[in-house]
């Protein structure tokens, strides 16, 4: 009779995890671990696109810069820095407003800045 209890037990402690147990960790851990990449790929995007704004605002300061030293009559397009711009001058009474438009693969939207450049 003692044997047969020793027995017993040493059966329930080797009995390992059944196939639906795997199964369900599995699941779990896949989950979790696309859940973790797809947040890891948003804050990389998110990082190119702050970076990409913050080469925009140099370019744009840059270009209006340089408008101020020669201040255009007309509205010019180019390409500086690897953005595309636009240039608007609006004429005042006793400055030049500039507006400033640059363009880039990165951003999701156009980047503006406007400034005033005395006559």
């Amino acid at each position: 009779m003692r044997y047969n209890a020793h027995k017993k037990n040493a059966h329930k402690k080797g009995q390992g995890f059944t196939l639906i147990e795997v199964l369900i960790a599995l699941v779990v851990v896949s989950v979790s671990v696309l859940s973790l990449m797809s947040l890891l790929f948003a804050d990389m995007r998110s990082d190119r696109h702050a970076e990409a704004k913050t080469y925009a605002a140099s370019t744009a300061q840059t270009l209006l810069a340089r408008c101020a030293a020669a201040i255009p009559n007309a509205a010019e397009s180019g390409t500086l820095n690897g953005f595309s711009y636009t240039i608007t001058p609006t004429p005042t009474a006793n400055a030049v407003m500039l507006r400033i438009e640059l363009n880039h693969q990165n951003l999701t939207k156009p980047f503006q800045l406007q400034g005033v450049v005395p006559q």
